[in-house]
């Protein structure tokens, strides 16, 4: 809802973006980084209404779900799974191939097409899932096809949104991170343990 209280909070932290990451200079598009301290802290739910509001704001936006352990990109756009990152990185599908674009989201299994319909230039919203089950997914990050993945994404794209798995329970955040131009840490009041937090950071 383009006019709940919500909606407003997320356009209020798309303005603080655009305003830390400053003016794009041509071809050089932003890779932007969200993760959180611990699971089930709203990384995810924050990373795709990020990735909406900035599309609405006419930015033309790549969301990666580069959560290979625990995905939700995809249930939450109501989209196939594969191929997603996971072929990209291993070579049998291109960025271009394995994309899913606004055509992919009505003809999916989301229950919001009508909000969809009527929503303001998603058609510059793309999405990367994260495609097949891998075994070795902190190998596949940290490979130079990732890097070249987010190079890619920066000639194509202003901004590219990477949801990550927690920093603290496993490694794919931190190495992520070395290649991203920001990192945003998401967390619940009330919930997250301040050491932890700190840590996290």
């Amino acid at each position: 809802d383009t006019f709940s209280t919500l909606s407003e909070a997320y356009r209020i932290l798309r303005t603080f973006i655009e305003f830390l990451m400053g003016e794009k200079v041509e071809g050089k598009g932003r890779v932007i980084m969200i993760t959180s301290t611990g699971p089930q802290e709203g990384k995810t739910l924050t990373s795709c209404n990020i990735a909406i509001s900035l599309a609405q704001a006419g930015r033309k936006v790549l969301l990666i779900d580069a959560d290979l352990r625990r995905p939700t990109v995809h249930r939450l756009f109501g989209l196939k799974r594969n191929p997603g990152l996971s072929e990209i990185l291993m070579g049998t599908n291109t960025l271009t191939e394995a994309k899913k674009t606004m055509g992919d989201i009505l003809v999916g299994e989301t229950s919001q097409w009508d909000h969809m319909l009527t929503g303001r230039m998603l058609d510059r919203l793309e999405i990367v899932t994260t495609g097949m089950h891998t075994p070795t997914p902190a190998e596949l990050l940290a490979s130079d096809s990732m890097k070249r993945l987010l190079e890619e994404g920066k000639l194509h794209y202003d901004y590219v949104i990477v949801d990550t798995p927690p920093v603290l329970p496993v490694t794919d955040a931190r190495t992520l991170g070395i290649l991203a131009d920001a990192t945003f840490f998401i967390y619940r009041a009330g919930k997250t343990a301040r050491r932890a937090l700190t840590r996290a950071r």
